[in-house]
Parts: C-alpha cells; structure tokens; sequence
C-alpha cells in the first residue's frame, strides 16, 4: 500500500533532480529504500531518480481519472442508475 509520502516521493523523483523538502523526516530514508526495494527509485548520479518501472507507475497515476461527485435526489433517481 502506497502512502500519500510514497506518492509525493515518487512524484518528486520523477520530475525534480533537487532534494525533496521532507529529506529530513526522520521516515525519509526508510521510504526511499523500500521504494528502491520495489523497483520504483534508483539512485543515478547520486540522485534519486524513478527507474523505467516507476515512470510507468507515475504514468498510471496520471492517467487515473478523478472522481466526479454526482449529486441524485433519490426521488427521481433512476432504479437502474
């Protein structure tokens, strides 16, 4: 399961070559290994960077639609709805 820190990780990763401000979190570096231990980050050139598997996770996350709300009076909602 993917924390919203995994997620702004990985986004950082994928698209800034600068240390995240969270760096410093004492949580940090256990996140950074386990995201290396899936494949998703590895380092280059002494920066972390999403490795081929994790740019296709950024992909997927992007390309995920967000929800639209719907709002229904229940009286004149469709049955089949």
């Amino acid at each position: 399961m993917w924390t919203p820190f995994d997620l702004k990780l990985i986004l950082h990763f994928h698209s800034c070559l600068d240390k995240p401000d969270s760096a410093n979190a004492p949580i940090y570096r256990e996140r950074v290994d386990n995201l290396m231990n899936a494949g998703l980050v590895e380092y280059r050139e002494g920066i972390p960077r999403t490795t081929e598997l994790g740019d296709a996770f950024v992909g997927l996350l992007l390309s995920t639609p967000i929800p639209v709300v719907k709002y229904v009076d229940p009286r004149f909602a469709d049955a089949s709805a």
